[in-house]
């Protein structure tokens, strides 16, 4: 997947299970995320900034790392250089 846009992430929301509230992550399309809620990089789990298609012709809908450290070392990170880790600062 390196050097493709990511189109999916994980985004925290709530789910009742057994009656009982409780948050969870859960993979979407970038395209169903909505402002103000909190989400993560699929792969590494590290924090992602999304970015909307503005024109008909341009880029889809997708999400990209804030750091380029991360994107470095994620294998969904457009800056991939071969060996996959998990982010050291994961968005909980």
């Amino acid at each position: 997947m390196a050097r493709d846009m990511m189109t999916r992430c994980q985004v925290k929301r709530k789910y009742k299970i057994d009656g009982a509230k409780e948050w969870r992550w859960c993979e979407v399309a970038v395209t169903e995320v909505r402002e103000g809620e909190d989400i993560r990089c699929l792969h590494c789990h590290g924090n992602v900034r999304v970015h909307r298609q503005k024109i008909e012709t341009g880029p889809q809908d997708h999400v990209e790392h804030k750091s380029r450290d991360e994107s470095k070392s994620c294998q969904g990170g457009h800056s991939f250089e071969g060996t996959h880790r998990q982010s050291a600062k994961p968005v909980a």
